[in-house]
């Protein structure tokens, strides 16, 4: 094992953070395998089949369920144990879960599919491309409604040049899948 910068060795968490290829092949040969039966599947279904994962998640996660319980809680200046809280929180996960299947189902997406997807509220893309022509460039920092990496996909096929910058927020195996 190589020491680190600063001549120390790497911490037990950063070497089980290592990518490693077998488990990394794993992860994609099976984000491909989902990509495809989940799009096999047409969407109302899809999303059915997506809002019963959202259920058993929001049961078996009683860490992050009680996370976002106790969020929506002081959002909505609500108890814990309120039915509107426990509405919303369902609504939360189910949604997480569509956008999951979103994001596993967008590589079988057409690029004229994506493009139609996604519309500029105010003003016009033109704003955008006098930008790039421009030779200035453009950057974007979004917040995102849905699945986090549509927009990125739908600028990808107007034929923008892209550099996007993210950070890991799953599992080593998930995020190598869907990267």
């Amino acid at each position: 094992m190589s020491l680190g910068d600063k001549g120390k060795k790497p911490t037990p968490r950063f070497r089980r953070e290592d990518r490693h290829e077998l488990r990394y092949q794993l992860s994609i040969l099976l984000a491909e395998l989902f990509s495809w039966v989940f799009w096999l599947i047409p969407r109302p279904l899809r999303y059915a089949i997506a809002d019963r994962i959202g259920d058993v998640f929001r049961r078996m996660t009683h860490t992050y369920r009680d996370n976002v319980e106790s969020n929506v809680a002081q959002v909505l200046h609500l108890p814990v144990t309120s039915p509107e809280v426990a509405a919303a929180v369902r609504s939360i996960f189910r949604t997480s879960a569509r956008n999951f299947i979103d994001l596993i189902t967008m590589p079988r997406q057409s690029k004229r599919s994506l493009i139609k997807s996604l519309h500029v509220a105010e003003g016009s893309w033109k704003t955008i491309e006098d930008a790039i022509a421009s030779g200035r460039g453009v950057i974007f920092v979004l917040g995102h409604l849905g699945c986090f990496d549509l927009v990125g996909q739908v600028f990808w096929a107007r034929g923008y040049k892209l550099t996007i910058v993210t950070g890991r927020t799953t599992s080593r195996f998930i995020f190598d899948g869907v990267t």
